[in-house]
């Protein structure tokens, strides 16, 4: 069962989480759409600015809300920025690029952070490809780390918070589809997944980095989550917890929709 769908329109920064979402070759619709970059164009991640999950996030039809005390900006859905500066960016090692926001965005951004940084936009059909180690398929993807999809099960998280004093929710850990599991780990197996009629295959798996300590509510670093976890998901040399994986068919997801699930690639 689809337990819930997380949806980060500005990578890094805090989701909304809707009903139901459309998914594109490059992943759910508005997910990681836009992203923050500084001075010298390099984006910015909660990594090294574990404050940026201070920023609320709300949706409507028409646009977003961010907002942090009594400071918000509105970002319309509907924009003409693809006529706006285009910006060349990196995301590890692939490149990207998008089109700048504007002055109210960047200007919001860069005072919350203290730094001069600006908002950029993805294009429409992004040109952005991963190809995936265990397919050898290739997709297009978002300004994700990687590939546009992170799932994870319940049982997994639940397994993890054993070893931990204070117990964490799935939003340290930032997945996309998060799946109502009984076993931990039992998504380890899985190669593909039928949400309805969506399809996606498994990339490979996800290799955790120190943005798992951010505690989503105070911006603060913890030293135990990381820490605990490499303890039982230790797998040649990197710690895992949920699996990254790309649509081959696309189309309409909702927590109605019935979830399959295929040990294979080809369901």
């Amino acid at each position: 069962m689809l337990k819930s769908i997380s949806i980060y329109p500005i990578k890094s920064l805090n989701a909304f989480e809707p009903s139901s979402a459309q998914v594109f070759q490059h992943g759910l619709n508005f997910d990681r759409n836009w992203m923050l970059v500084d001075a010298e164009n390099k984006f910015i991640t909660r990594r090294e600015r574990p404050e940026l999950s201070l920023i609320e996030t709300h949706f409507n039809e028409t646009e977003f809300q961010f907002a942090f005390n009594n400071n918000s900006v509105k970002l319309p859905i509907q924009s003409d920025v693809f006529h706006s500066n285009k910006i060349d960016s990196k995301v590890w090692d692939s490149d990207v690029f998008g089109f700048e926001e504007g002055l109210t965005f960047n200007r919001f951004f860069s005072d919350f952070l203290k730094e001069e940084v600006r908002l950029i936009r993805m294009p429409v059909h992004p040109e952005r490809t991963e190809t995936s180690p265990l397919t050898g398929e290739q997709t297009s993807s978002s300004f994700a780390d990687s590939f546009p999809l992170l799932i994870m099960g319940t049982a997994s998280l639940e397994a993890l918070n054993e070893q931990l004093e204070a117990p964490i929710d799935a939003r340290y850990f930032r997945p996309n589809l998060l799946f109502q599991t009984s076993i931990p780990f039992e998504e380890d197996n899985w190669q593909a997944i039928q949400i309805g009629e969506v399809i996606l295959r498994k990339a490979k798996p996800c290799g955790r980095c120190r943005m798992i300590n951010v505690n989503p509510n105070t911006g603060e670093y913890r030293t135990d989550v990381m820490r605990e976890l490499a303890k039982i998901r230790t797998v040649k040399n990197k710690v895992i917890l949920g699996d990254l994986y790309y649509p081959v068919q696309t189309g309409h997801i909702d927590l109605q929709s019935e979830v399959k699930v295929f040990t294979t690639f080809n369901p």
